[in-house]
């Protein structure tokens, strides 16, 4: 689905919150459509109602949508506004970065919480001039993030975690976020955590492949819940080449009582 194609007319409210909020992507526009003391609620159910017919069908045809949720219109509606207002977010932040004027003349270094930190020509700040708590960067009583450098807020988490863990950070510069930021004793502190499900790489005996060699992975799940990563790493005459797909296991297992329902059936 291309959301930039619908021209349905965002409030700007509900566009400044949404990109100010860390946590909008993750259905924060599901959850507030059925609050109706969230502030901006008139404004969002306005902006649902406006949605025309040829938007829901869009949603409709998107494969993504189809498998999670069938044929919902309050649920494809949500679907429509949160991906409307994620691209918008992001045209904003390219903008901002893209100006011509300079960098110290945009947000967020235009707030007084950073009025004595110092901004370099390409709107540059040193880490070594914040404080880190494993989730932003924090002075003066504000929280700021890392400048996303894709349409999700959450894109330089890892990134700017590398820098204190390889013990770096006090020589490296960084943009922030125009727009994810905010006082520290409101804004979200999201912290992330990593789980590998597999075995160390064993790289000297996969240079060493004659054949395919093939593999899973799958979470610590109920046998038909979750997801199924299955790869293999196949010799080529220019290199290993590595290649894997995930599968539903729920749909994996409707598939196989299907086959064996048909087959079942042929033996009669």
């Amino acid at each position: 689905m291309t959301v930039s194609e619908f021209k349905v007319e965002l409030p700007e409210n509900l566009v400044l919150d949404f990109s100010s909020d860390p946590l909008a992507p993750f259905d924060k526009i599901l959850r507030k459509a059925n609050d109706s003391d969230w502030y901006l609620h008139p404004e969002l159910s306005r902006c649902l109602a406006s949605l025309p017919a040829e938007d829901i069908e869009a949603a409709y045809a998107d494969n993504t949508f189809a498998f999670l949720y069938g044929k919902n219109e309050r649920l494809a509606r949500i679907w429509v506004i949160e991906h409307l207002l994620v691209e918008e977010a992001a045209r904003r932040r390219i903008n901002v970065i893209a100006a011509p004027s300079p960098a110290a003349a945009s947000l967020p270094y235009t707030s007084d919480c950073l009025r004595h930190t110092k901004v370099d020509g390409e709107g540059m700040v040193r880490l070594a001039d914040f404080q880190y708590n494993n989730a932003s960067l924090a002075t003066n009583g504000f929280s700021f993030t890392v400048c996303s450098t894709t349409e999700s807020p959450n894109s330089t988490y890892w990134l700017l975690r590398s820098f204190y863990d390889q013990g770096v950070a006090d020589h490296v510069s960084v943009r922030l976020d125009p727009f994810l930021w905010g006082s520290s004793d409101s804004f979200p502190q999201t912290m992330y955590k990593m789980i590998v499900y597999a075995k160390p790489v064993n790289w000297e005996g996969i240079g060493r492949l004659k054949e395919q060699h093939h593999g899973q992975m799958r979470a610590d799940k109920a046998e038909d819940e979750g997801e199924l990563t299955e790869f293999v790493w196949e010799p080529r005459p220019n290199g290993i080449h590595f290649s894997l797909r995930r599968t539903s296991l729920r749909r994996t297992r409707r598939f196989r009582r299907g086959a064996l329902h048909a087959r079942d059936l042929r033996s009669r």
